[in-house]
């Protein structure tokens, strides 16, 4: 149940969604005193960041049936029909309050559904591929579930004051879109616990849009025709200009676009032969086209050997289940955390990747375009994709300088694959603290 006054944030609309149900009473001050219901896809288009709206307005603006006058002592039979007569699915059990010296008032001890009666009438449970349980009484877990757990990415709002800000709801769009659209990033290559935890991880970028600089010939290239690229893109926000053909023909792409599925792996590609490949390393994806920035923009940015430890963690975690053997422990008998180990092995073995240039480009203006590449953040400070991702590791270590670039080449390199601190391994595991 929810209280009436709670404010809507991304917190309880995850909460509710964990809940496995679609229906959920709606009490004031005190659990027995229900005052409405709402449904969990009256939160769906709410702006949750604002902190403007309470369960209260939401069940105000819906104003959902639901029965109020069954008794304990009512058969299912006449409950029943007055649910299937007043087309209600769901009512109130309740019995009247007489302690009080006033008038008894209701006080509500329980619900019940029309599916409740209809498995009493038949002596069976009914269970359906969006039920979490399949025992309400017992709480058994429905393993045939398909509702994924969104626990880890609640509160991840206080680590991201210096990169780009997503919320939680935006992070669910994310991982259903990933896990049932792009290959890659199905269950086949990566599982979902572990792709939750993926992306925690910084990979969003945001670029501002320079007009100025657009006119002066000088666009922010995300892709460029000919120049090889190592990174998987998906546009969350805003939209950029994609140019094919030998006729440079350009069309606005828009959020949920996505490139570089080629850059990570081949279409015939088997996990087993990913996973034991020793070649860590740069794998060249020459794109044929050009994706340019034409307004401000935000991209979830996923570098192959990043997309690789996901998908070694994964195979690791599901051996070790199938194996039947006890999790992997480190000497001091802490449980090794798959996904972030797999991503420190991604750091030690990595290379400067190539940012693309025009070639009427001098070193200087190089120079300046790629911090033009870069995030800015509100005080108008441009960060280093590394500053951008962990700011933070620099304040335990000097010595751990992230930022690494060549002003011999005619192109810039940086170097942006995160080493994970002790804060960012704690919000990795929030999965399976929760």
């Amino acid at each position: 149940m929810l209280e009436a006054d709670r404010v809507v944030d991304d917190e309880l609309v995850l909460t509710v969604h964990g809940y496995g149900y679609s229906r959920i009473p709606v009490y004031e001050k005190q659990r027995d005193n229900i005052i409405g219901l709402v449904n969990i896809r009256d939160f769906a288009l709410l702006d949750t960041e604002s902190g403007k709206f309470t369960v209260r307005s939401v069940m105000n603006f819906y104003k959902h049936r639901y029965g109020k006058v069954i008794m304990p002592d009512d058969s299912c039979y006449d409950v029943f029909n007055q649910l299937k007569k007043e087309r209600y699915h769901l009512g109130i059990v309740a019995e009247h309050d007489s302690s009080s010296k006033k008038d008894p008032k209701p006080r509500a001890i329980g619900i019940v559904t029309l599916e409740d009666i209809i498995e009493e009438m038949i002596q069976e449970e009914i269970i359906d591929e969006t039920d979490v349980f399949t025992d309400n009484r017992g709480k058994v877990r429905n393993i045939l579930s398909q509702a994924p757990d969104f626990s880890a990415f609640i509160g991840q709002s206080e680590t991201s004051d210096d990169t780009t800000k997503i919320s939680a709801q935006m992070k669910v769009a994310i991982l259903q879109f990933l896990s049932t659209t792009v290959e890659p990033f199905t269950s086949r290559f990566i599982s979902s616990h572990i792709l939750v935890r993926l992306l925690n991880v910084q990979f969003y970028q945001e670029f501002e849009y320079d007009k100025d600089r657009a006119e002066d010939g000088k666009e922010t290239y995300i892709y460029e025709y000919g120049k090889s690229a190592d990174y998987f893109v998906l546009i969350l926000n805003g939209q950029a200009e994609l140019i094919t053909g030998q006729e440079k023909i350009v069309s606005e792409i828009g959020p949920f676009s996505y490139f570089g599925v080629s850059a990570l792996c081949s279409s015939d590609s088997k996990v087993e032969d990913i996973v034991r490949s020793k070649d860590l390393k740069f794998r060249p994806f020459v794109p044929d086209f050009s994706l340019r920035v034409s307004e401000d923009v935000q991209i979830l940015r996923i570098r192959r050997i990043n997309w690789l430890a996901a998908v070694r963690a994964t195979f690791f975690e599901n051996q070790q289940k199938s194996n039947g053997g006890p999790p992997m422990l480190k000497p001091d008998g802490e449980q090794i955390d798959l996904l972030t180990q797999e991503l420190e092995k991604a750091n030690d073995v990595d290379q400067p990747e190539t940012h693309t240039t025009t070639s009427s480009e001098t070193n200087d203006e190089i120079r300046s375009r790629a911090m033009t590449m870069m995030p800015i953040t509100d005080s108008g400070h441009v960060r280093t994709g590394h500053e951008r991702f962990f700011s933070r590791r620099r304040s335990k270590s000097i010595s751990h300088n992230l930022y690494n670039t060549s002003s011999k080449s005619s192109t810039t390199s940086i170097r942006d694959t995160p080493s994970l601190t002790d804060k960012q391994r704690h919000y990795l595991s929030r999965t399976d603290q929760t």
